[in-house]
């Protein structure tokens, strides 16, 4: 496994860094999100683990512009000290594949990684509902599929003055 990890703090990338050590992966780290984007430009990673917060270029921008232009594109988690679920909502909805809070915890990355993985080769079911943003399934081209624009699809229930029966029908 190849991981880049974009980190403009030196001591969080190296915690980062270690934390990801254990599996087995090659890592590389860079100092901000353009920095980021050019390394993915040039060489094949399987995930970008990026901090929210970067000068030149921000992880959320960072994943909009590796979705737009990196087939197939690596897996992204975005890390922040903005533990907040809009936030979170956020940045999933801009194309991260997971989102963890500061201070990282590396079983916590470690386990993330692991699961996004398995979720992008669809060895794990979608959760419920009630995470259906947060844990979306992953789609990668070499699998026949392309990214939708939105990680999840719509539902909408209307009720009529037929009630719920009018509804099943």
């Amino acid at each position: 496994m190849h991981i880049l990890i974009a980190e403009d703090d030196p001591v969080h990338a190296r915690l980062v860094e270690a934390a990801v050590r254990p599996l087995g992966a090659r890592v590389r780290c860079v100092s901000d999100g353009q920095a980021a984007l050019e390394s993915v430009r040039k060489e094949r990673f399987d995930v970008v683990v990026a901090d929210w917060m970067m000068p030149r270029l921000d992880g959320i921008q960072l994943a909009k512009q590796l979705r737009r232009e990196i087939r197939p594109s690596p897996l992204v988690v975005v890390v922040t000290s903005l533990d907040h679920p809009d936030a979170r909502a956020h940045a999933l909805t801009s194309g991260a594949d997971a989102f963890l809070a500061k201070p990282v915890v590396a079983k916590d990355l470690r386990d993330t990684i692991a699961e996004t993985i398995r979720r992008r080769d669809g060895a794990v079911p979608p959760k419920a509902c009630s995470e259906c943003v947060e844990l979306r399934p992953v789609a990668t081209p070499a699998r026949g599929f392309i990214r939708p624009a939105a990680p999840f699809a719509g539902v909408a229930l209307v009720g009529s003055t037929g009630g719920p029966v009018a509804l099943a029908r």
